[in-house]
């Protein structure tokens, strides 16, 4: 979790790295940068960077902000076979053929389950019941696969 009062402008410096990572804002507004694309978010709203992608975000002046970075090494997700699964859906998004959505907009009623799910990996990670990896693991994929249903 990150914490950001409301006179900060700078919440995430540009970077980049090679995890897949989900930022779910928990409280304010702020706008973040993928790529060359911007995104105004507020609190409920998620997005999905993937690997290699520069991404930063700034704060809105008079609005403190918290959100939660989720980061993970998406082969993570990998099955060691090829099997369906990694074929049609994971192999995809690995190679960059397929991606996952910028952002997940609160506002949008279509993305609910998928705000609902990110939800989850955060209470699972931040409670750790027994072999939470294997539960974290599970949403992920379930997350993926609303990607696609969708």
């Amino acid at each position: 979790t990150v914490e950001h009062q409301a006179d900060t402008t700078c919440i995430l410096p540009i970077h980049w790295h090679n995890e897949m990572e989900i930022i779910h804002v928990a409280e304010g507004n702020a706008v973040f940068r993928i790529e060359n694309r911007e995104y105004a978010v507020r609190a409920g709203d998620a997005l999905f960077v993937h690997p290699g992608e520069l991404h930063s975000g700034e704060g809105v002046p008079g609005v403190p902000v918290r959100y939660h970075a989720i980061v993970f090494h998406f082969d993570w997700l990998s099955s060691l076979q090829q099997d369906r699964i990694q074929q049609r859906y994971l192999n995809p998004i690995a190679e960059g053929t397929a991606r996952l959505p910028s952002l997940l907009s609160a506002a949008d009623e279509r993305h609910a389950p998928l705000l609902e799910l990110v939800r989850q990996i955060l209470l699972c990670h931040e409670h750790r019941p027994p072999a939470f990896e294997m539960n974290l693991k599970a949403l992920l994929l379930m997350l993926i696969a609303e990607v696609y249903r969708h």
